[in-house]
């Protein structure tokens, strides 16, 4: 299960092309009651005022594989997406290396 819970929070960050430093987060968890894998995803402008959020959810079958696991987050980033996330804050946002002083 972690391993699905790992494939669909890389693939929101991936779809949504997020740099190492871009304020985005996905957070994937199994619920044992629905037997289902709940995926939540927020994107946060800098100063924290702003936020888009999306969520979806992924039957847990016996066929279930990564690659399932992996449209799930490329479907909630395409949420984000649509909801306005790239307006919000700069997605592909890196860390500038620091100079030796």
């Amino acid at each position: 299960m972690t391993a699905l819970a790992a494939s669909a929070e890389r693939a929101v960050l991936s779809a949504l092309g997020a740099g190492c430093a871009a304020p985005v987060g996905a957070c994937a968890r199994v619920d044992e009651a629905s037997s289902a894998l709940l995926l939540d995803a927020r994107v946060m402008s800098v100063d924290g005022r702003e936020r888009v959020e999306a969520s979806g959810a992924l039957e847990l079958r016996d066929s279930v594989g990564l690659d399932e696991a992996a449209r799930l987050g490329e479907d909630v980033a395409r949420q984000l997406l649509a909801r306005g996330a790239a307006e919000v804050t700069d997605l592909g946002a890196t860390k500038t290396p620091r100079r030796p002083s």
